[in-house]
């Protein structure tokens, strides 16, 4: 769907009584994805890929952004295979918590800025973001320390963008302690989308 039609979907669920959680709940995690609405079989070759490689259920796994509903709330962009991600959701608590326990040693505690990668826009450490995103439920593992696990994720998830190129601008994954945390991020998305479409 277009930024229009994404629109008229929300206003609709909206009259209905929805929500803005329940909304996010229906675009980013009960309808199809539009990335792969005529494609089921590379979407499960993905998703598979990611189960396999990070020992988890293949249903912990979910595509949310421009992939999923064909466009970005945020940018008001379609979905483009030459220059959109394709961003993975995974909820699952025992990765999160092993994930969390090594970046926790990784930065000294979370206490040492110099363990953590520089971010390429602020030219600052990670690891206040880092620890930010942890708070909320929500571990995204390029912002983690330096250590072999982070370099083993950005090094997976590369190679999957490599592989599937003719489908995307690349592939991200994040790592969610549950379902609310999940839940209340897309919530957060809807939010801002609508305090932004009710502007004149």
């Amino acid at each position: 769907m277009n930024i229009e039609e994404a629109k008229a979907s929300i206003v609709a669920s909206q009259a209905r009584g929805l929500s803005p959680q329940q909304i996010a709940r229906k675009l980013f995690l009960v309808d199809s994805p539009a990335v792969f609405v005529s494609n089921g079989a590379l979407q499960y070759e993905i998703l598979d890929k990611i189960s396999q490689k990070f020992q988890i259920p293949i249903r912990s796994i979910q595509i949310v952004g421009s992939a999923q509903i064909g466009c970005s709330l945020h940018k008001g962009t379609l979905f483009d295979a030459k220059s959109s991600d394709i961003d993975f959701a995974i909820v699952d608590l025992g990765l999160f918590h092993k994930l969390a326990q090594t970046a926790f040693l990784a930065g000294d505690g979370l206490q040492s800025p110099a363990n953590f990668p520089i971010d390429k826009e602020s030219g600052k450490s990670t690891q206040p973001s880092y620890r930010s995103y942890v708070a909320r439920g929500i571990l995204r593992p390029e912002l983690m320390p330096n250590c072999p696990e982070r370099a083993d994720w950005m090094n997976f998830f590369g190679m999957l963008s490599d592989n599937y190129s003719d489908y995307c601008n690349g592939m991200s994954g994040v790592i969610y302690a549950s379902d609310l945390y999940l839940e209340w991020r897309l919530r957060e998305v809807v939010d801002r989308f609508l305090g932004q479409s009710e502007r004149p």
